[in-house]
């Protein structure tokens, strides 16, 4: 069996470190990049200390969350009657 997640359907070799195919790893690079920013860590500034992990990680997951909250308010559909209430999800198979 393969231990650790599985990150997409590239084959990628199991001792690399990180396990992420080349596109998968410049996107989590610009991920991690555009986090620090937002959080106002340079990741190019001399002059600042390193960031803890914890505000890397805390960061990432608020942009995570907030992605996906804007995709579930802009993919409901909401059918109002005085006597019925439809709710339709549609899911964005992009």
């Amino acid at each position: 069996g393969q231990t650790g997640p599985i990150t997409c359907g590239k084959p990628v070799l199991r001792a690399a470190v990180p396990c992420l195919c080349f596109i998968h790893f410049q996107k989590a690079q610009k991920h991690v990049a555009r986090s620090l920013k937002k959080a106002g860590l340079a990741a190019s500034s001399s002059n600042k200390p390193a960031p803890k992990l914890h505000v890397i990680i805390s960061e990432y997951v608020r942009c995570i969350q907030a992605k996906r909250k804007d995709m579930d308010n802009g993919s409901r559909i909401q059918i109002r009657d005085s006597s019925l209430t439809i709710t339709n999800t549609v899911k964005d198979e992009a």
